[in-house]
């Protein structure tokens, strides 16, 4: 069993655009939105490795909420 400790969990966020519009206004066309943080990702990659793994986090406010949920 691995033990993370995430003091300073993050929400992390990723806008994909299908194109630039150069001088014009450039939409997303899908958003993803992870726990993230360096602890919490690094859990993330040693649980699709096949490890075992348990996360304990400082959350608080609204990001605190959203990370929680993810």
């Amino acid at each position: 069993m691995i033990v993370g400790l995430a003091l300073t969990p993050a929400l992390d966020v990723t806008c994909e655009v299908d194109r630039l519009a150069i001088g014009g206004i450039t939409r997303p066309s899908r958003v993803t939105r992870v726990a993230g943080g360096k602890t919490l990702n690094a859990l993330r990659v040693a649980h699709a490795l096949g490890g075992s793994v348990h996360a304990v986090a400082a959350l608080g406010g609204h990001s605190g909420r959203w990370v929680h949920d993810l």
